[in-house]
């Protein structure tokens, strides 16, 4: 097991949530946000409140707007310490979570979003995308998806939820050894066979 890089990433991901809370509680001075409150809240729900104050909900548009605010709060891997500033810390990430990020990284490029509020999306077993593995995508705003990306790794099960971002749309990525059952019973209702 690869505890100390395990460490190391949620390090890093905790402190980018920190940076982001302390930064949208300035920004919102009359929200009177609890910042360690925020901070501790998944990247999912901290950027359904972000966009929820920020905007009134289901405008793509501001979607875009919304992201650009998330990764300026969140200041980034240029600001703060990045996975790369620790060469075996970058390698386990690149090497653990590969699949997930070629994933994440094609769907970004293609456009591909969750249309409605409370939808999911199962790509099952067999897809392209995540080495064959199932996927789950579900909404968070217009331009932002939660993904659960299977994975055969118990490592990556104890890595936090990744921010990720291309195209100025953000996905959220979370690997498991199998998909959330919300995920799997919107598949059954869709007669799609996840695996």
């Amino acid at each position: 097991m690869n505890t100390k890089y395990i460490t190391e990433m949620n390090s890093i991901i905790a402190e980018w949530k920190s940076v982001c809370a302390e930064n949208v509680a300035r920004t919102f001075p009359g929200e009177k946000l609890n910042k360690q409150e925020f901070a501790s809240k998944s990247w999912t729900d901290i950027i359904s409140a972000t966009y929820n104050l920020m905007y009134e909900p289901s405008d793509e548009r501001r979607a875009y707007s919304t992201n650009c605010f998330i990764l300026g709060m969140a200041a980034g891997p240029t600001k703060l310490r990045g996975f790369d500033r620790n060469p075996d810390v970058y390698l386990f990430y690149k090497k653990t979570f590969g699949p997930a990020l070629r994933c994440a990284t094609s769907m970004l490029d293609e456009g591909i979003y969750i249309a409605n509020p409370g939808d999911y999306c199962v790509l099952p077993g067999g897809t392209p995308y995540n080495d064959g593995l199932p996927v789950s995508l579900k909404y968070i705003t217009p331009r932002a998806v939660e993904m659960h990306a299977v994975s055969k790794n118990p490592d990556s099960y104890k890595v936090n939820d990744i921010l990720f971002s291309k195209h100025l749309g953000i996905f959220i990525v979370r690997s498991v050894p199998e998909l959330p059952q919300p995920a799997l019973d919107w598949a059954a209702k869709h007669n799609i066979k996840v695996y």
